[in-house]
């Protein structure tokens, strides 16, 4: 049972990481030989990238390119772009760069010991931060569950719920639905695709860990 609980968390971390690696830049050969050794390929067609394949057969080939600059046109500009933040999908107040979004979550990483550094160029709220600050706190619930004292693993079990409810569920599949609308490339679809239903998942797996 232990073993069942300890590979759902490492999948969930595992997840979450893979997830913030994409959204934080465009991808490398090297990622793809990654993608290609953990199954993230074949798990990629599932939610419709056919040609995944194709990239890995010849990760320098005119494709890769295409993809490169397909993250630029959705996520960076200069043109009308996605810019992956909480504060642009602000639902409670003004949208903007560094919007009330970003301080809460900023303040949210501090209380659980994350500093955002110089080394860390994106936005606090930018989905990648927040998708590391998650498998960070997923480590902590891993660290405790070897220890003796249940109580420590459901301190660690709150955080995630908290933040997952007041941060991620409340703005990434709208940010989702939207890059799914104007991608053209189906690896990015795709990608979009796979992080919403993640984030419905955990969904469930949160507050079902809620309860126990």
């Amino acid at each position: 049972m232990i073993d069942e609980k300890i590979n759902l968390l490492s999948g969930r971390r595992s997840s979450y990481l893979f997830l913030a690696g994409i959204y934080a830049n465009e991808l490398t050969p090297h990622d793809l030989k990654k993608m290609g050794k953990s199954g993230m390929i074949k798990v990629l067609s599932t939610w419709g990238c056919t040609h995944a394949k194709e990239f890995l057969e010849d990760p320098n080939s005119v494709a890769m390119e295409n993809l490169a600059c397909e993250y630029c046109r959705l996520f960076l500009g200069p043109g009308p772009h996605i810019f992956p933040c909480e504060s642009l999908f602000w639902v409670n107040g003004k949208r903007e760069m560094w919007g009330t979004a970003a301080l809460e979550v900023r303040d949210f990483y501090r209380q659980y010991g994350l500093e955002i550094g110089e080394q860390i160029s994106l936005a606090p709220d930018h989905i990648s931060v927040e998708f590391q600050f998650m498998a960070k706190l997923i480590e902590q619930e891993l660290f405790a569950m070897n220890r003796p004292d249940s109580e420590k693993r459901t301190h660690a079990i709150a955080p995630q719920k908290e933040f997952f409810d007041n941060h991620i569920a409340r703005w990434v599949p709208k940010f989702c639905n939207k890059v799914i609308e104007v991608a053209n490339e189906e690896f990015y679809q795709a990608i979009a695709r796979f992080t919403k239903d993640f984030v419905e998942m955990e969904k469930v797996n949160l507050k079902l860990k809620a309860l126990c």
